[in-house]
This record gives structure tokens, C-alpha cells and sequence, in this order.
């Protein structure tokens, strides 16, 4: 009788390997079966599947047409009657996908519901849920996450969380908070790239200051 990790290792060719989510689908709700031995997901099986069914929009599958919302969400909620707790990976993906598909309501409920479950989050929770605030024209939210992040115990706020707190002013336009996140960057030694560049040309040109943005 096949076991779980001989499960898992097939789910994740037919997602990687054969870029078939829907036979993924099938597969995991067959190894549950009676017939097939009735063998029970684990974490790692529930976050295969997730990714998948997250990244159907990337063309990670040849029959998928985007974020399977609610499928994900059904799988979230069955690891839940199951009692398997989701981890930072299981969130992170769900979360992701939520803010590339512009749906910034469920990435938000999503690290509502990390936070309620005690499941810590990691820098690219962190980022990702930044840049949903970014793209809401948030940045007072953004810089309340990067503050949060960079008083987190492993390690505080990295390049990538900088400048998408600077982004976020940059595309508030405002030009004031985005130089104080620029100086931070060069008093902590973080070396500056051209995102960080593009961020200050941003809050210039929204300020109508083409001299200070050719600067």
C-alpha cells in the first residue's frame, strides 16, 4: 500500500514535472479513498497542491486559468476539520497568490488568520503583505508591517522590504517619507539598486519635480 511521501512524490510530478494541477486534484482526493489504502494528507501534501493551484496564472498548468480561489480556500478549511495546522509556507502561497491576483481583501484576512492561529511569519510574508498596501496606496499600513518586520527577532528589515516601503511612498507621491526610507537604507549599508531608484524618480515625477528626478 503506497504511503504519504510515495503520494507526495507523485503530486508533485504531475505538478512540476507534467504541469497538471487538475490530475494533482484527483490524486489527492483518490489516496484518500478506501480503496486506495485511505491515506491521510499531511502539511506537505496540502502545500503541493496549494502551490499549484496558486500558480495556475503563471502557466504552471496547462489546464488552469488562474488562481483557483476557491479550492484553495476548501483545502485551508479541510486542513482545519482535520486538525493539520497550516504552516508559514501553506500561508505565504495562499497569501501571494492573493496579492498577484489584485484580490488585497483575502491576502488581508489570510494574515489575519496566520496571526489568530499562531503561525509565525517570515520576511516574505512580511513583504508580500507590504506590497498588497503598496498597491492599495496604503503606505502608512506599509510602514506599520516594515516597522513590525524590522523589530521581528530574525533579523530586521532587508533590501527587498525597503524598497517596497520606499515604492509605497513613491507611489503616494510622497516624496518627503521616501528620501527618510532612502537615508535609512544608506545609514544601514543596504546597497541600492535601480528598484531604489525607480522608487525616488516615482515620487519626484508625482510631485511634477523633473529636475530633482533627473538628479
Amino acid at each position: 500500500v503506497p504511503d504519504v511521501y510515495v503520494y507526495s512524490q507523485l503530486i508533485d510530478h504531475l505538478i512540476k514535472k507534467r504541469n497538471d494541477v487538475d490530475a494533482a486534484d484527483r490524486l489527492f482526493q483518490q489516496m484518500q479513498r478506501q480503496e486506495f489504502g485511505a491515506v491521510e494528507p499531511n502539511v506537505v501534501v496540502y502545500n503541493m497542491l496549494l502551490r499549484g493551484l496558486c500558480n495556475q496564472n503563471s502557466g504552471l498548468s496547462k489546464n488552469g486559468a488562474g488562481w483557483s480561489k476557491v479550492r484553495c480556500l476548501e483545502l485551508l478549511k479541510d486542513m482545519g476539520s482535520r486538525g493539520i495546522k497550516p504552516n508559514t509556507s501553506t500561508f505565504n502561497t495562499l497569501i501571494s497568490a492573493a496579492v498577484s491576483n489584485d484580490d488585497q481583501r483575502s491576502a488581508n484576512k489570510l494574515f489575519k488568520l496566520m496571526v489568530d492561529l499562531k503561525v509565525d511569519p517570515d520576511r516574505m510574508t512580511f513583504t508580500t503583505i507590504m506590497k498588497s498596501f503598496s498597491d492599495q496606496r496604503r503606505p502608512e499600513e506599509c510602514a506599520r508591517i516594515f516597522e513590525e518586520l524590522d523589530a521581528w527577532a530574525f533579523g530586521g528589515a532587508d533590501k527587498i522590504a525597503f524598497n517596497c516601503l520606499l515604492g509605497a511612498h513613491g507611489k503616494a507621491g510622497d516624496l518627503l517619507q521616501a528620501e527618510e526610507v532612502y537615508n535609512r537604507m544608506l545609514k544601514r549599508g543596504i546597497q541600492l539598486d535601480s528598484v531604489t531608484f525607480n522608487s525616488m524618480v516615482r515620487a519626484c515625477c508625482a510631485l511634477k519635480d523633473p529636475r530633482r528626478a533627473a538628479l
